[in-house]
């Protein structure tokens, strides 16, 4: 195949390998857990077709020897990268793709490449090749069995490292200096070793916010600030930190507090039905009433309503909370 025809075919396939990748980030997304890419993404997903002079320069000159079938052979024409911050989350991702009915898969590079070296530190990255099944048509444009698509899975630390090294070594810096690869090995070693820590830093919060008495309400508030406000899963994630914050001010009175269980707060919330909707008239003037964890702070106020040193929010709020409830702010 002459370069002519190997741009010419290129060329023509060009919307078809778009519109394959474009199916792939749909598909994945589809099979992702609820707001998955809102906490776990770091960096928007995104593909590129290879520009037509580092094709041609791969195949008609790195790779030339390597290559039978020139066209055929490349198998990242097209290719998407997802980053995430740690690397226990990718796992999410390569379930996902491992199982769909739409294409077949290579996994050409794992995490877990350093067995066969494990007294190197180099390059992490999971790349996948997919591989159409089937004919398929996704915004008008016919997708052809065989379709390849190189698919990278990376944490926010290895893309950092991968793009490093793809700038300074990868492209040809002929000074590959002992030097400068025993850099790149200490950071990469401490790359591993930071996302090592991350990961069982993760781990142990989690195990904190799951022996926390408040965690099972605030889940519970979360479900219905969605189910009954309708708020999106974005929503409920952009309103975390200000729940972290609320949580800390609130802390003496949650501690050790024996009213404070999973089944008292849906007993309430069962009985208390209306303040829902005195919680929607008010989300459009107040913005204490757009946090999933003023319900809490109702069930609190129900338990120890003449208790007011825990009270987070100013009088004029917490009067309407009292209101609400059917009791008076100054009196009790």
């Amino acid at each position: 195949m002459t370069i002519e025809e190997f741009i010419a075919k290129y060329e023509q396939d060009k919307p078809m390998l778009e519109a394959w990748a474009q199916f792939i980030i749909a598909e994945i997304r589809k099979h992702l857990p609820e707001g998955f890419e809102q906490h776990s993404v770091k960096i928007p997903v995104s593909y590129r077709l290879k520009d037509n002079q580092s094709i041609l320069e791969k195949v008609f000159i790195r790779k030339r020897d390597k290559y039978k079938n020139p066209y055929e052979d490349v198998q990242d024409k097209v290719g998407l990268r997802w980053v995430v911050l740690l690397t226990e989350q990718l796992e999410t991702f390569c379930k996902i793709i491992e199982n769909s009915e739409y294409w077949s898969f290579s996994k050409d590079r794992t995490l877990n490449d350093w067995e066969e070296k494990p007294e190197v530190f180099s390059y992490q990255s999971i790349h996948y090749v997919l591989i159409a099944k089937q004919k398929l048509v996704y915004k008008n444009t016919e997708i052809q069995i065989g379709t390849p698509c190189e698919v990278q899975l990376r944490t926010l630390l290895q893309h950092t490292y991968s793009e490093f090294d793809h700038d300074t070594i990868y492209k040809g810096n002929l000074n590959k200096s002992p030097e400068v690869l025993r850099y790149l090995a200490k950071s990469m070693a401490l790359l591993e070793t930071t996302d090592e820590l991350l990961c069982n830093a993760k781990e142990k919060f989690e195990q904190i916010n799951y022996q926390d008495p408040s965690y099972p309400l605030i889940k519970k508030s979360n479900e219905i600030f969605k189910s009954y406000l309708k708020f999106t899963e974005k929503q409920i994630i952009d309103s975390e930190k200000t729940t972290f914050f609320i949580l800390n001010r609130i802390r003496s009175i949650i501690d050790n507090n024996k009213n404070l269980s999973e089944d008292n707060f849906n007993d309430f919330i069962k009985s208390k039905e209306f303040i829902l909707e005195k919680i929607k008239d008010k989300q459009s003037y107040s913005i204490e009433f757009t946090q999933p964890i003023i319900l809490l702070i109702y069930f609190l106020v129900s338990k120890h309503r003449r208790r007011k040193d825990w009270h987070p929010f100013s009088g004029n709020i917490m009067e309407k909370i009292y209101t609400d409830l059917g009791y008076s702010y100054e009196q009790d």
